[in-house]
């Protein structure tokens, strides 16, 4: 029960998850002015809906990643991915495993709840 009254960005943080937010870009300045123009009002806030990316270093070679992907910002949607890297020592490749691509947040919170939960167990994830 504890566990669906934290919000995504909490229950990361309390992994270890470090969070990099995108930059507010020339479109976003564009929609809201557009915005504030067809509604014609001065008064709005500016709030946009920002992407990002959560990351935590797991092992000397493995990274974890949850990337927010803004896809909609008039509709404020947003998508998730959540995947793995490794680097292969003294090969200078890397491998990328995919756990979830496009989810929303509630299939992104309960992706991430299934494996913690077989990470903790000591069966690596995924």
């Amino acid at each position: 029960m504890e566990f669906m009254m934290l919000s995504l960005h909490s229950f990361l943080n309390e992994q270890g998850f470090i969070y990099v937010e995108d930059e507010i870009t020339d479109e976003d300045y564009r929609q809201y002015f557009e915005l504030c123009d067809r509604l014609k009002r001065t008064d709005l806030d500016f709030v946009p809906v920002l992407g990002g990316i959560y990351y935590k270093q797991i092992s000397q070679y493995t990274i974890l990643f949850v990337e927010k992907k803004v896809t909609n910002q008039t509709l404020r949607e947003t998508k998730y991915d959540f995947y793995k890297q490794r680097r292969i020592n003294g090969l200078g490749s890397e491998v990328i495993e995919t756990y979830g691509e496009g989810l929303s947040y509630n299939q992104m919170f309960l992706k991430l709840r299934s494996f913690f939960r077989t990470f903790s167990n000591g069966q690596g994830g995924g």
